[in-house]
């Protein structure tokens, strides 16, 4: 308390993510696939740093190489100017889901303080057993779930329970989401608040080329025609009349609205292909 006047007492911040950037593959030499939602994230990450008014820590499982697991020792690095911790990795092919699951669930209890804000990145198994061993520890957390694309619907086979699975540990914990279209919240209990942030745009990002005055703009989405994906917002934005006269919408993919997109490109070919 200063000058009579109660001192807010702001939690720690942690963010378990998967998310690793060009430092993280310098680092190593069996070439893991490159993280392409690095540079959302880059902004995303500072942004909660401000909005929570503390500097959160990044929890990371390391990721496979390209030739199957290798071991891989505990490493701090930085990531969009946050502190980055990622866990150890097991090299035994045969049981190294499991082994990674015991190190990064260890590895979030010794790093975590109780009481924190914990942002969990997506519905993920792995960033469900950690948060259960640390319950089971006794530690209590205020978990906020950073929804970015409900990928985890539409996985097949053995990867769908899973994916299930890790839903059902972590939603119940759930007290905040950051969503980034809003159908995902239909996803989430209606007492949960929540924010939309369907992208962020970073406007010292220098223009490479400038585009033709006078000919058409061409924006192209590929990949599922689902409604995780956002594919409801797409359909409104092509039926209202914000779409630009020059502006060419190109959709390749197959889903749950591959059929109304290719009635719309037939209504409207010169703007929906």
């Amino acid at each position: 308390m200063r000058g009579g006047t109660p001192t807010t007492i702001r939690p720690d911040v942690f963010i378990l993510s998967g998310i690793y950037d060009d430092l993280y593959l310098a680092c190593r030499e069996d070439s893991p696939p490159l993280c392409t939602s690095a540079g959302k994230r880059k902004l995303l990450y500072p942004a909660i740093a401000a909005a929570a008014g503390r500097i959160p820590t990044i929890l990371s499982p390391q990721p496979r190489g390209r030739h199957g697991p290798s071991a891989q020792p505990a490493r701090t690095l930085v990531f969009a100017g946050l502190p980055q911790k990622f866990c150890r990795a097991s090299g035994q092919r045969k049981v190294r889901i499991l082994w990674d699951m015991v190190h990064y669930a260890k590895h979030v209890y010794q790093h975590t303080t109780n009481g924190a804000l914990v942002v969990v990145d997506n519905y993920e198994l792995i960033y469900a057993a950690a948060l259960c061993y640390c319950r089971l520890r006794g530690r209590r957390f205020t978990v906020v779930i950073d929804y970015e694309d409900g990928k985890h619907l539409i996985d097949r086979g053995v990867m769908r329970l899973l994916s299930s699975l890790a839903e059902f540990l972590i939603k119940p914990m759930v007290r905040g989401a950051i969503l980034a279209t809003p159908s995902l919240a239909e996803r989430l209990p209606s007492s949960v608040p929540h924010v939309v942030v369907p992208g962020i745009l970073n406007d010292d990002i220098p223009v490479q080329r400038r585009p033709l005055i006078d000919g058409p703009i061409h924006l192209l989405y590929s990949g599922s025609l689902d409604r995780e994906r956002g594919i409801p917002l797409l359909l409104d934005f092509l039926r209202s009349s914000l779409v630009p006269p020059r502006v060419v919408v190109e959709i390749t993919g197959q889903g749950n609205y591959t059929a109304e997109i290719e009635f719309m490109a037939r209504q409207i070919p010169d703007q929906v292909r």
